[in-house]
């Protein structure tokens, strides 16, 4: 990495950090901007510095976050509405991946085998070192591609939301 790509990275992180710790309130059943809220979980969009897959999960990690896992066909089209919202061209990380074992698909934080899936046409097409998930902006409307884990995209986070009644710090 040169010194360029280090600045550019440290003043991404800086801003988010200034955005989490300015607005990254919790309070009741709300997540505060830039997070957006599906049912008990906040998503944030980095979009500003890309990122490999294992980078863009060490970066939600910073945030208190992890990749964003897809549980459901409802939560799927949550995502991708505000995908396309943000950058309809798009390309953005999620935490799916078959790296442990070829084809065995699984969300990397629970290690819990994907069970809803919304693989584009001819996807996963199991590529060599295609083995990250990411939603493909463009032509394939934000449908699941497996893509090479060390190109530079895009991701989302998510966090729990706190349910239990008081106020809590995102990131």
């Amino acid at each position: 990495m040169n010194w360029s790509q280090s600045f550019f990275q440290l003043a991404l992180w800086a801003c988010v950090t200034i955005v989490t710790t300015s607005y990254g309130q919790v309070v009741g059943d709300q997540c505060s901007s830039p997070w957006v809220q599906y049912r008990d979980s906040c998503y944030i969009f980095a979009t500003g510095y890309p990122e490999d897959w294992t980078e863009a999960g060490s970066f939600c990690s910073r945030l208190g976050a992890k990749l964003a896992e897809i549980g459901s066909a409802d939560e799927n089209n949550f995502l991708r509405l505000h995908a396309f919202e943000i950058n309809p061209e798009g390309h953005f990380w999620v935490g799916g991946t078959d790296v442990l074992v070829d084809g065995q698909w699984i969300w990397i934080s629970s290690q819990e085998k994907i069970e809803y899936t919304d693989w584009g046409p001819g996807e996963p097409n199991g590529a060599i070192r295609e083995g990250c998930l990411m939603l493909n902006g463009g032509k394939y409307h934000f449908h699941w591609n497996d893509a090479n884990c060390h190109s530079l995209q895009s991701f989302i986070c998510e966090k729990q939301l706190d349910l239990g009644g008081s106020p809590s710090v995102i990131g």
